[in-house]
């Protein structure tokens, strides 16, 4: 038989599936604070009904997490995106969402999400969701009060 197939259908070394730099990001903050606080990444079932089909959303939630506290988590941020990677939609935590468009200046861009294009744009959100005020304010608030016990 004829392979009909694209030679290169399995080369995937270039993609990265946007949970895994999640879950990556998740393990390194771990570590960082010697899992006095952690995050998880929970994927959600969700479907989308399109004229004429109906297609599955992979959806995911980042969770910051204190083990300490009574397993206390705190929702960060969700993203969303079809069978291919992007675009990718992320719907962030209210007082992150002000500081990131405070920044941005787009008017398009001050609704509830953001949607990127790219895995670059992808990283750079994610960069800027990490180094916002109230995810830093969150995980040192953790980090005193595991401290504390």
């Amino acid at each position: 038989m004829t392979d009909l197939w694209p030679a290169n259908i399995i080369n995937v070394e270039n993609m990265t599936a946007p949970v895994r730099i999640l879950k990556e990001q998740a393990a390194l903050l771990g570590q960082k604070t010697k899992n006095l606080v952690k995050a998880k990444v929970v994927p959600e079932k969700k479907t989308v009904y399109k004229p004429g089909a109906i297609q599955p959303r992979f959806q995911y939630s980042f969770y910051i997490v204190a083990p300490l506290l009574e397993n206390y988590q705190y929702r960060l941020f969700t993203i969303y995106h079809d069978i291919e990677f992007y675009p990718v939609n992320f719907i962030l935590d209210e007082a992150v969402q002000e500081e990131i468009f405070l920044e941005r200046q787009e008017p398009e861009i001050r609704e509830k999400e953001i949607l990127v294009y790219s895995e670059d744009d992808f990283v750079e959100i994610l960069r800027k969701i990490f180094n916002s005020q109230k995810a830093t304010k969150v995980i040192q608030s953790i980090l005193l009060q595991s401290g504390n016990r």
